[in-house]
């Protein structure tokens, strides 16, 4: 909001007068101020201003049209004038359409009445021609000039203005032009008017594309949609670094097929001599539903000829949006799992989260934070996040919505611990579902200190189940760990009780209480993969403990073995994400 405009003059080179900023919002004036000092503005030259208060003065006074770079004036006069070169190209190619076909019909000997009939022929249909345009759009800039839409509503304008035409024509006695003439000419004249329209789009698509000197050169993996998508998307940004030299992709059917201007080249087996011969830098694999083992081989493929591998998410994290360029991504751990995907029924989910109050605790954790990202996708009518992390929440929040100003009342500071403070929290904001994350997970430092795992993972979750069957929420789900099937463990142990303490509610409320066991999160942190690469940064050694059986999982497919296993009942039965349900006890 602006306040009251600053007075202030700021004298300008070129001109012997001073130039008040009438219209200047105080922010404005004081940046200025900062920027060179008070005594320093009134009568200042322009000119001489250092670059940032120099920007700023040109927000407060634009340059006139003749200040602006040649360019940016050409491109004012064409938008200016093409509506009239639009509506010109058109009469022209209706002129010479209709004027080639009479005289096709008469041999090219046009006789001197019929040639004075042509003219009336002319006018009739370029009037009609310029009053369609100007209703449709197409002679006052609706379209981009050389577009698909453009080019549907031209043809529409050339087969009604030669359908007028016809019927003028068998009407009059004598004919205005041969029959044949007023069949040919709409179609004649579309096909002249629409080749330079095709020039000049295909002129700005080789000028929008990226540099070929300063870009990568990409092999494309699938010629499928996503790959059509993403690289017409590369072949349209010119400060794109991506530049897309041909698709590779297993499909018969799509052999020598060409998109946006790239032809299918070749099947997978032929990548080597494809990089080799066409100097390759970039693998794209552009294929998201592809199974892990498909990705393995290429990436495996792709290190052997020296490429960079870049993918495309799977097809459940486009579920909201096209393929776009900010897609394109490194290959993570996550994609190369030979595991399948979990069958998730998201239209079901959507009805028990869409319009309700969501409670997520541990909200920055790695099975947390995916949690809040799927919920949120699902139009909740409120997500509360809660964590005693204040780092974890800046960081959900802005993987959430970009930014993170730590300023929204769905981040909630809080420890479960604290009975008072979650049973005041779930009075006041009054969750329909609650999704139970937090708890202290790491086996080593429990088995130092197992007091605190008996404080967060059972006396927590015991004060967010008194709470919720208060409130009688609807659902809880609270997120357990494979070492509860066995405990040998404090945190086995721990969890465990959690599991019958959520049960033992279950059998109390009328809601839906499930436990959901987990196996090792892939990638979380204090996990092996952040370890490993640690290690190696720092050159080693990479340490190794001996050899077991170990469950992992990425936090996705684990958010999604969450939200599915809240539509199951489920008779003191468990099972792991790996599975496909991750429930437990009802």
């Amino acid at each position: 909001m602006h306040s009251r405009p600053a007075s202030v003059c700021i004298h300008v080179a070129e001109s012997n007068h001073a130039i008040p900023i009438t219209y200047c919002p105080i922010s404005m004036y004081l940046a200025i101020l900062s920027a060179v000092g008070s005594d320093a503005v009134n009568g200042h030259d322009i000119a001489s201003l250092p670059n940032g208060a120099r920007e700023l003065m040109r927000q407060a006074y634009p340059p006139t049209p003749r200040e602006l770079p040649f360019s940016v004036q050409m491109t004012y006069r064409w938008r200016r004038w093409r509506n009239l070169l639009t509506a010109s190209l058109d009469l022209a190619a209706w002129g010479a359409a209709l004027l080639t076909c009479t005289l096709a019909r008469y041999d090219f000997h046009l006789p001197a009445r019929t040639a004075e009939r042509l003219v009336v022929a002319f006018l009739l249909g370029g009037l009609a021609i310029v009053i369609l345009g100007a209703l449709n759009g197409v002679h006052r800039g609706r379209y981009q000039v050389g577009s698909f839409d453009e080019l549907i509503v031209v043809g529409q304008t050339y087969l009604v203005s030669g359908s007028i035409l016809l019927i003028v024509n068998q009407l009059s006695e004598p004919r205005l032009v041969p029959l044949s003439a007023t069949l040919a000419a709409p179609f004649v004249g579309l096909v002249v008017g629409l080749m330079p329209r095709l020039i000049l789009r295909s002129r700005r698509d080789r000028a929008m594309s990226p540099n070929p000197a300063t870009s990568r050169r990409v092999l494309v993996f699938g010629a499928g949609d996503a790959g059509s998508q993403i690289v017409r998307a590369l072949v349209r940004d010119p400060n794109g670094r991506l530049l897309p030299i041909g698709f590779v992709d297993d499909d018969p059917a799509k052999a020598n097929r060409s998109i946006a201007g790239v032809r299918v080249l070749g099947t997978r087996d032929s990548i080597p001599e494809l990089a080799h011969k066409l100097r390759a830098d970039t693998l794209l694999v552009a294929a998201p539903s592809a199974e892990p083992k498909l990705k393995q081989e290429l990436a495996n493929m792709a290190a052997a000829c020296h490429l960079e591998v870049r993918i495309l998410p799977r097809v459940s994290e486009l579920v909201d949006s096209a393929v776009g360029v900010h897609h394109i991504r490194e290959v993570t751990e996550a994609d190369l799992l030979g595991r399948p995907e979990v069958d998730v029924d998201f239209t079901a989910i959507a009805g028990y989260l869409t319009g309700r109050r969501v409670l997520v605790t541990g909200a920055g954790g790695s099975i947390g934070s995916e949690i809040c990202r799927i919920v949120q996708r699902f139009a909740p009518s409120e997500l509360i996040m809660l964590d005693r992390d204040e780092s974890a929440l800046h960081g959900v929040e802005l993987s959430l919505e970009g930014r993170a100003l730590l300023s929204d009342s769905r981040l909630v500071v809080a420890d479960i611990r604290d009975r008072d403070r979650i049973r005041e929290l779930i009075e006041e904001r009054r969750p329909d579902v609650i999704f139970h994350t937090a708890a202290l997970k790491h086996l080593p430092l429990l088995e130092m200190y197992p007091d605190e795992g008996i404080k967060t993972n059972e006396w927590g979750t015991q004060h967010l189940l008194e709470s919720a069957l208060v409130l009688e929420v609807s659902a809880f789900v609270n997120i357990s760990t494979d070492k509860a099937a066995d405990p040998v463990s404090v945190l086995g142990c721990t969890k465990a009780i959690s599991e019958r303490l959520t049960a033992t509610a279950a059998m109390q409320s009328d809601g839906l209480f499930v436990s959901v066991r987990f196996g090792n999160v892939l990638g979380s942190r204090g996990s092996v993969l952040p370890t490993f690469r640690a290690q190696i940064e720092a050159g080693g050694p990479v340490t190794v403990t001996p050899r077991c059986d170990t469950l992992f999982h990425d936090g996705r497919r684990g958010g999604h073995s969450c939200l599915a296993g809240r539509r199951h009942r489920i008779a003191r039965r468990s099972a792991h994400p790996r599975h496909g349900l991750a429930g437990a006890y009802r």
